[in-house]
């Protein structure tokens, strides 16, 4: 249904959030309502069609179908669907870019129009790469550093916002956690089966004293791996996953670890917790050397997490103090920044009340009626004696059988490569280190069977206990039932 064109008076204005990162969509919804009172275009350039897609589709919103036409050379008949922006009946006043490749793109393409560009840089701030295009300013979460930036916070969620607002202590009576003990919260969001299964272990390996917390999101059979996992390291901790009260779990934590992506970062950052960063890939790394640089976190391979998250513990009070220059009004700075680019901003009475969908909760504290109830949590690995002998031999056996798995088809594949190019001293060598591996392999496989074959007459034994307690308690209420029968 098409929009009635409104008096010139009281005409709408747009605002503009593009971004080309797919990890970028989740900010720029929390950008789309930080600025509710106006019209907001969400621009997707990512490199779906290619880059020179990409710009004829911002050239269709910032300069009319003319300039998009001429960026595809494109009849104007094939752009005349009424995609392209009407400047005339919704002006826009500014255009948020949410990395350096949108805002190139946008710089680009605004037809010599007015409309101010600002940029809205993540943990990293403002880059070089931010630096290529004239921004009328660049707003950073952490720390301005550089000339043009300024300090906005991080921009999340509102659930987050008002979790924030509740005291910890009562989030650790509401979900039955020791108010004493450290709290390390560990997403699984970036990690695969093999990954996670080693961060686990990892979290074994802390000291006595330390509850650990892991989000699954909406990933039911990492939650099934983990149960498993937990029993085989012995290790205790607690399952949550898409729930209500998620982000009060997440005000829970003392220590955040995980893939440092950055609406992770954002998360913890608002909530003043140190970042213990897994690093898999190089922008992860790039990302981690931010996060230390900044006072906010470390980061480490998988088979240092233990020691990454102990040292960050060691030195949260110590951290606190980077938490005290750090905004939590982004919304406000974004919207007031926004506003500033036009002469009269709109009236924000009616635009901004919120639908019943989207009202944010009350800040109350949480019902702490559930008494021992964990709520949301489910606990795993009850025992909690911290990762076994057994366990930790059952964990190394899967390592080398993965490692030792890699290296055979690695191999493999230099094996043929030297038979293709007939290099008898390089298959020899390939054909050695191939049969090592290969054998090496074989002997974690077996010893994993052993150990599993070991634990099932155990098993068995508990099944058959199980059993005859089922039929015993069938009895006694076989008895009971006579006896009142006979009453």
């Amino acid at each position: 249904m098409e929009k009635k064109a409104e008096p010139k008076e009281t005409m709408g204005r747009d605002v503009i959030i593009a971004w080309t990162r797919c990890e970028s969509q989740a900010m720029a919804a929390e950008c789309e309502k930080a600025l509710r009172p106006f019209g907001v275009k969400l621009m997707d350039l990512s490199d779906q069609g290619g880059v020179i897609s990409s710009m004829a589709e911002a050239a269709g919103w910032l300069g009319g179908v003319e300039a998009e036409a001429r960026i595809r050379g494109a009849g104007m008949e094939d752009l005349s669907d009424g995609s392209s922006h009407d400047s005339e009946s919704n002006p826009i006043v500014a255009i948020i870019a949410l990395d350096p490749t949108a805002g190139y793109i946008l710089s680009r393409e605004r037809e010599g129009g007015d409309a101010p560009l600002i940029g809205l840089a993540d943990i990293r701030g403002h880059t070089k790469a931010w630096r290529a295009v004239d921004y009328m300013g660049v707003l950073v979460e952490s720390q301005a550093r550089g000339q043009g930036a300024s300090l906005v916070g991080p921009l999340v969620g509102e659930d987050i916002e008002h979790a924030a607002k509740v005291d910890r202590e009562v989030y650790h009576q509401r979900f039955s956690l020791n108010g004493a003990q450290s709290k390390v919260l560990a997403s699984a969001d970036g990690l695969g089966e093999s990954e996670l299964s080693s961060l686990l272990f990892q979290l074994g390996l802390l000291a006595k004293g330390t509850e650990v917390l892991i989000d699954i999101g909406s990933d039911a059979s990492m939650a099934d791996l983990l149960r498993r996992r937990a029993q085989e390291y012995d290790v205790k901790a607690y399952l949550f996953g898409e729930c209500e009260e998620r982000a009060s779990l997440w005000a829970v934590a003392d220590i955040v670890v995980g893939v440092p992506h950055a609406a992770m970062i954002r998360r913890a950052l608002y909530l003043q917790t140190p970042f213990a960063a897994v690093e898999l890939r190089e922008d992860d790394r790039r990302m981690a050397g931010a996060l230390e640089s900044l006072g906010l976190g470390r980061g480490g391979n998988l088979s240092t997490m233990s020691a990454v998250v102990e040292v960050l513990l060691g030195e949260r009070r110590d951290a606190s103090v980077v938490y005290r220059g750090v905004p939590r009004d982004a919304r406000v700075r974004l919207l007031d920044l926004v506003e500033r680019c036009i002469a009269a901003p709109p009236k924000p009475a009616a635009t901004r009340s919120e639908s019943p969908s989207t009202k944010s909760p009350s800040v109350e504290s949480p019902s702490t009626s559930a008494g021992s109830q964990k709520g949301p949590l489910e606990a795993i690995g009850e025992s909690g004696q911290g990762v076994s002998d057994d366990g930790a031999r059952h964990h190394l056996a899967e390592e080398q059988v993965a490692e030792h798995g890699q290296q055979v088809a690695r191999w493999q594949r230099r094996l043929e490569l030297a038979t293709d190019r007939g290099d008898s001293a390089l298959m020899e060598e390939a054909q050695r280190r191939l049969e090592a591996h290969r054998a090496r392999m074989h002997a974690a496989l077996a010893e994993l069977a052993s150990m599993q074959s070991a634990q099932e007459p155990a098993r068995a034994a508990a099944r058959v206990e199980q059993r005859f307690r089922q039929i015993e308690v069938e009895e006694q209420l076989a008895d009971l039932k006579a006896k009142m029968g006979k009453g």
